[in-house]
């Protein structure tokens, strides 16, 4: 695990994101669509919302904003990303921390919602990270993931893409899913599927559950 963090902090910078789709109308393209689908996906939050993975805050923001939740707390490894995010987007309301998904520091039944917005792919013990998803979820609670597909063509834009400009990724993909694959994950784990969609070709899968 120290390792593959070492490999994270060595190549991604702080405000990877915000600079990239600036820059890059390719991934423009490509987060563009994704926040399209999550805010399909999102509903109305009354409690605390975790996002997993929150790199430089861009898309916590949106969380916040499609779900109008009080309260979100977003969370990485990468405490240079964590800095960046609490000194761009930190306030009363939204809240970075440095922290593994391994082992999240919250009660249980803490969030009224869990986000993972292409995260899982890069976490090592995903039955690990499923049992502390269902442990800080309240009752009924709310489990928004989103993955890349082991699709052929995601496979191929993913090796084209860590070959040339998105190098700061190359070997950081540690799991592939299927639509068949991640429902059976979480059904393992206790959680309900409320909806199941693929978009852009197939290439990005993503599920909103929920916990029984």
């Amino acid at each position: 695990m120290q390792d593959y963090k070492k490999h994270i902090y060595d190549y991604v910078p702080p405000g990877y994101y915000d600079k990239s789709i600036r820059t890059n109308l390719l991934q423009r393209f490509w987060h563009s669509r994704r926040f399209k689908e999550v805010e399909k996906i999102s509903q109305k939050i009354d409690g605390k919302i975790l996002d997993i993975g929150s790199s430089d805050g861009l898309f916590t923001e949106k969380i916040k904003k499609y779900t109008q939740c009080p309260y979100i707390i977003g969370i990485d490894v990468l405490e240079d990303s964590v800095d960046y995010a609490n000194k761009i987007r930190g306030n009363d309301y939204l809240k970075f921390i440095t922290a593994d998904a391994h082992t999240l520091p919250f009660e249980n039944s803490t969030f009224s919602a869990v986000y993972s917005i292409e995260s899982l792919e890069h976490c090592v013990d995903i039955d690990q990270i499923l049992k502390e998803v269902s442990r800080v979820l309240s009752p009924q609670g709310i489990f928004i993931v989103l993955v890349p597909s082991n699709s052929i063509l995601f496979r191929i834009i993913w090796f084209l893409w860590t070959s040339s400009k998105g190098k700061v990724w190359k070997h950081a993909h540690l799991h592939t899913f299927s639509s068949k694959s991640l429902p059976i994950l979480l059904e393992k784990h206790n959680f309900k599927i409320l909806e199941k969609k693929s978009f852009l070709l197939g290439m990005l899968l993503l599920i909103k559950a929920a916990k029984q």
